[in-house]
């Protein structure tokens, strides 16, 4: 498949991450009673420790599609309260006997961690090993070491697999960078560094429904290839975040607005079929504005504070089941009395390609590209 093009448009992306940081600071709705994830610490841990920087760096594995990061944090407390020695460097030092690791397998699945867990616990073993062998057990001195962000991505990035470099950790790319770091941030665990936000569906699935970061051609059936639009949605944030709290508060108003919210919208609401991996199928569900319908509209998209800019469906599904987001249709309303969504073409929807996790330097083209605002 070629590969896509996208561009900046330049005047809406600084209105919409405006709007969004402004809206998430004064707690105006959809925003009034949100909360960063991880929302909740495990009874047992220190705040400001180094085991709060562990259990943090292990919840990264659980960062990923198909999951549901809040509860997954949630269920990491109750883990880490009951079985300390998960968290502990020490118990990966050696290598892990196939019995801790069926241990580990069964805990997880117990507390409804079960996902991957096979990888999972593999990640798991191989990046506390790293730390505990070449950090003194300690992953904040990465950060102590790291004079920038691009230092960072270098040293979790480069070597990975490999148990004898310090750097390259299994499962972190710039995205798990981006999310170490602001959970660090947050926690008060590292000092404020200028970084992109973790780009994720989230962040993709916003940017395009308002046309701030846009495909050549928009319609339905054009795709957001992940790794393709990755960059392009970073050089947003490094445009119009001036300051650490702009891309935390950015990123914070980007995950709980399509999460929470987004995924609610009729036009994303979506079925599948038997999971069978990259040739899932994914169905639309039809469109039906009885009163109870409509209530949810005005509860959802009626609070966006971009709603008047945003005109796509992206259903979320499409990305975790077949690897890129795509647009389904204009995005329905309760007052355009739509019935049902125009499907795209079953032969551009079957199917999803297997991404591609090449590096794509492809940020340069957009420098200078100051597309102007689309009419309304």
């Amino acid at each position: 498949m070629a590969r896509v093009r996208y561009v900046i448009d330049h005047e809406r992306a600084e209105w919409v991450v405006r709007s969004l940081i402004d809206a998430w600071r004064r707690k105006l709705p959809p925003f009034d009673h949100a909360e960063p994830v991880p929302g909740r610490l495990p009874k047992t841990l220190e705040p400001g420790s180094v085991q709060h920087a562990i259990w943090l760096m292990v919840g990264l594995l659980y960062m990923r599609g198909r999951i549901d990061s809040a509860q997954a944090f949630l269920r990491l407390c109750k883990v880490f309260d009951e079985h300390p020695w998960m968290f502990d460097v020490q118990t990966f030092a050696g290598t892990l006997s196939e019995e801790v690791r069926l241990r580990m397998h069964e805990i997880l699945k117990e507390n409804g961690l079960g996902f991957n867990v096979r990888e999972t616990v593999r990640f798991w073993d191989f990046n506390l090993k790293k730390v505990n062998r070449f950090w003194e057990g300690n992953p904040l001195r990465i950060f102590g070491e790291a004079k920038d962000y691009a230092e960072l991505c270098r040293i979790f990035m480069i070597g990975k697999g490999d148990p004898d470099l310090s750097t390259g950790f299994m499962g972190l790319r710039e995205k798990m960078v981006s999310m170490y770091l602001y959970f660090l941030i947050n926690a008060k665990l590292v000092e404020p560094m200028m970084h992109p936000g973790p780009v994720d569906t989230h962040n993709i699935r916003v940017l395009a429904s308002t046309e701030a970061v846009k495909a050549v051609t928009m319609e339905p059936g054009t795709r957001y290839e992940f790794y393709q639009v990755s960059p392009v949605i970073r050089e947003v944030y490094r445009l119009y975040c001036t300051t650490v709290d702009d891309v935390l508060d950015f990123a914070n108003a980007l995950w709980y607005l399509s999460r929470d919210f987004c995924s609610r919208s009729q036009g994303n609401a979506s079925t599948t079929g038997g999971y069978r991996g990259r040739a899932t199928e994914v169905t639309a569900k039809r469109i039906s504005w009885t009163e109870s319908k409509t209530e949810i509209y005005h509860s959802t998209c009626g609070l966006c504070p971009v709603e008047s800019v945003c005109g796509w469906s992206l259903p979320s599904a499409r990305q975790y089941n077949q690897g890129f987001l795509e647009i389904r249709s204009a995005r329905p309303k309760p007052h355009a009395h739509q019935e049902t969504l125009l499907e795209v073409p079953r032969a551009i929807v079957s199917r999803g390609p297997k991404p591609v996790a090449s590096r794509w330097a492809g940020i340069e083209e957009f420098k200078h590209m100051h597309q102007e605002t689309l009419d309304k």
